[in-house]
């Protein structure tokens, strides 16, 4: 190293050795006391009146609403414990043999809660919870309605 380099390589280390500590205390000192409360509210439609099939598992409870014109269908999944899964798909489907390609996609479920789907007037019969990550049914549950 040459006598000029050595001179800049002292100073930088000197400057970043008064530099670096007074950094350090500007952060923690800018740390907020109260940190805001963020709530996310998940925005779904109310419950429609009539329940006209229920389904339950030791995980769900799953029903089935309508209007009093019975026109509208609601699929209703409610979470009795916490989902072991990270990713879990709601699909529509014909039968319990279909693979969730073949169906309609309604959403996905959160880890607990009470999670609400349109269903319109799908002549589809039979609801799959579908593991996207591992590639895996979860759960398949057939109704009569």
């Amino acid at each position: 190293m040459t006598p000029t380099l050595r001179k800049y390589h002292r100073r930088i280390w000197l400057v970043l050795a008064v530099l670096l500590p007074l950094l350090f205390v500007a952060a923690v000192v800018a740390i907020p006391d109260k940190r805001p409360d963020i709530v996310f509210d998940r925005q779904q439609a109310a419950a429609l009146p009539h329940v006209l099939e229920e389904f339950e598992t030791e995980n769900f409870i799953v029903r089935i609403r309508s209007n009093p014109s019975k026109v509208a269908l609601q699929l209703e999944i409610e979470i009795k414990q916490p989902l072991t899964t990270a990713s879990a798909l709601v699909y529509l489907v014909n039968n319990t043999k279909e693979k969730p390609t073949d169906g309609i996609l309604l959403g996905n479920l959160g880890p607990y809660g009470t999670h609400r789907f349109y269903l319109g007037n799908a002549p589809h019969k039979c609801i799959l919870l579908f593991d996207a990550i591992k590639n895996r049914p979860i759960q398949t549950i057939k109704f009569k309605y």
